[in-house]
């Protein structure tokens, strides 16, 4: 399971918790039960802070992994000259796969490599 998706379910878990307590909370009030329902409402609030901080993780998780998409390169060299260029990763792409003919010589072009570009940091 990816990261985000643990942390969706955990918050959801966290959030049917919390609704719980409190309706255990409001629903049995009596006079004896003082002790039961302050530790009723002390969980529920903890339960609270925990669904707030693991929203907050799954938010930063999902936007972490939306920083880190890599692109991949294509690069296509002429078999007889030096022309060469870079174009982005297209299906079907391979190394030594013939995509067309050189704009200066008319030979042909091949996928000479296919690399990952790291992003940024």
């Amino acid at each position: 399971m990816k990261t985000s998706n643990v942390l969706t379910l955990i918050s959801m878990l966290l959030l049917i918790l919390s609704i719980s307590m409190i309706l255990g909370a409001i629903v049995a009030p009596t006079s004896d039960s003082r002790l039961s329902n302050t530790a009723f409402l002390i969980l529920t609030v903890l339960a609270m802070i925990m669904l707030a901080l693991s929203s907050l993780l799954s938010t930063y998780a999902k936007k972490k992994a939306a920083s880190t998409v890599q692109r991949t390169i294509s690069v296509i060299k002429c078999v007889k000259c030096n022309y060469q260029e870079e174009r982005d990763f297209q299906v079907g792409d391979y190394v030594l796969k013939k995509v067309g003919s050189c704009t200066k010589c008319a030979g042909t072009l091949i996928v000479a490599s296919i690399y990952l570009l790291s992003p940024k940091r």
